[in-house]
């Protein structure tokens, strides 16, 4: 959590920060490895999963801004993966569910900047998918409606 802080103090953008984001990706690096091994260790801790999630999209954001749109998608890749596998264990909780839905998103955007419209349009239609079962399962779920 420490070296998460780091990075997004050093350069992810949408924090204060001192715009290192050679720093960023560093930390970040750090941060994706220790919360991977967890992660490894205990896949059934849907919190943990999730927080791993949580730090591939700031590496991607970190890459995005510093023009690495390969990197962006392959962090990206890697947190929707995570949460499509954390989904699968826990097929009913909401909020992992709409963190995957918003990682179809992040994932889609990132397709796009990476010119490859095709497969972001394809992520996207993921995306929207996920959002309309979400709502079909709770329509008065105000963060999907």
């Amino acid at each position: 959590a420490a070296r998460v802080r780091l990075a997004d103090v050093s350069g992810v953008e949408g924090y204060p920060n001192l715009g290192d984001l050679a720093a960023a990706r560093r930390y970040l690096a750090l941060a994706v490895a220790g919360y991977e091994r967890a992660a490894a260790a205990d896949p059934a801790d849907g919190d943990l999963v999730s927080r791993f999630a949580l730090v591939l999209t700031h590496q991607a954001s970190v890459a995005a801004s510093a023009g690495d749109d390969d990197g962006a998608v392959a962090a990206n890749r890697r947190a929707v993966g995570a949460m499509e596998a954390l989904v699968a264990r826990h097929p009913t909780n909401a909020d992992y569910r709409i963190d995957l839905a918003t990682g179809y998103g992040a994932l889609r955007s990132s397709l796009a900047a990476a010119n490859r419209p095709d497969s972001a349009i394809a992520v996207g239609r993921r995306g929207v998918a996920a959002f309309e079962a979400l709502r079909a399962a709770d329509p008065r779920n105000a963060i999907v409606t």
